[in-house]
């Protein structure tokens, strides 16, 4: 897999592009806070600027954007395989045969994660700093959590079912080799990832196995017919600026012919979403993917679920 220096070495016209875009961007948002001082507004100067970054850096170098960090350290997780899917433990000394037990009388948690990255990019290691601070926050309730993250394939060279089978075979593999109770197990995901987790948990019910305990859904995508959210305004504010443009592109890429983007199999949201774990759903108020979260909140409670819904007022996607 190529290094930041490596891509930027390679790909040096896709670097100016980004830096020259982030840099107009930038000088429009401080012109707009110049001459209208006192305009309502949003999202604060802080997301602004955020947004100009990094919707600059999506739009012409995503392949960048979607790394882990260069200082990221051997040492600060473990590489792991359930078969032939690979997946990253945080943190790396964590034994996972012994979370089902219970004889030290903690309470264990193991969160089963998906990234995002609109199927077609992204990978496990990217999001390692919001593990650990996840992992802390635990800690401090007295949850020891234990995170694997699935490096299921990805669109570009696998269509679906491909990243369906990757994190149901982990799923299996955590129940049957690792002796994790099914109760202790979370899936989570955020954006892609989080319509991953969604679907995951869906045909893990419709196959009548062992429920998991929870799920988490942060900004989650779960509708790919996206009639609510292909020509948001919240494109204005949120550091999406290429959904219209790109996200139908990405539909394709993950679909297999004939298969159609409000299918519920790929869309969670268009399902039966009865009889499902609790679920903790988190979404940005200034965000373009803010009405699949509300859709899937309010069905999933009218179904009967306990939801639990957070939404960042001015934050934008994930």
């Amino acid at each position: 897999m190529a290094t930041h220096l490596q891509l930027i070495l390679e790909n040096p016209t896709k670097l100016f592009w980004s830096i020259w875009q982030s840099l107009v961007y930038l000088f429009l948002v401080f012109i707009q806070r110049i001459l209208l001082p006192n305009a309502c507004r949003a999202v604060t100067l802080r997301t602004e600027i955020a947004r100009a970054i990094l919707g600059s850096f999506l739009a012409n170098f995503w392949d960048l954007l979607f790394k882990a960090s260069p200082s990221l350290r051997d040492d600060e997780y473990l590489l792991l395989n359930a078969g032939q899917v690979p997946a990253v433990l945080v943190p790396p000394d964590r034994d996972v045969g012994r979370i089902g037990s219970k004889k030290d009388g903690k309470r264990k948690l193991l969160l089963l994660y998906s990234h995002g990255g609109g199927y077609f990019f992204g990978e496990p290691l990217m999001y390692i700093s919001t593990y650990k601070r996840w992992i802390r926050a635990a800690a401090r309730e007295n949850v020891e959590l234990t995170i694997v993250s699935v490096d299921y394939r990805l669109s570009k060279t696998h269509k679906y079912p491909a990243c369906l089978e990757d994190m149901m075979k982990w799923y299996e593999t955590l129940l049957d080799q690792y002796k994790v109770l099914p109760e202790q197990i979370v899936f989570g995901g955020d954006s892609a990832g989080g319509g991953l987790a969604a679907m995951t948990v869906l045909n893990i019910k419709k196959l009548r196995g062992p429920s998991p305990g929870g799920m988490l859904l942060v900004s989650p995508w779960l509708d790919l017919e996206m009639k609510d959210t292909l020509h948001h305004p919240a494109m204005s504010t949120d550091f999406l600026i290429t959904f219209t443009k790109d996200n139908p592109v990405l539909v394709d890429a993950l679909l297999p012919l004939g298969m159609k983007p409000d299918d519920p199999r790929v869309s969670p949201v268009f399902d039966d979403l009865s009889n499902l774990p609790p679920q903790l759903v988190i979404a940005g108020g200034a965000e373009v993917l803010l009405a699949d979260s509300e859709k899937w909140v309010q069905k999933s409670k009218a179904a009967g679920n306990k939801v639990d819904y957070i939404v960042g007022q001015g934050q934008m996607h994930t």
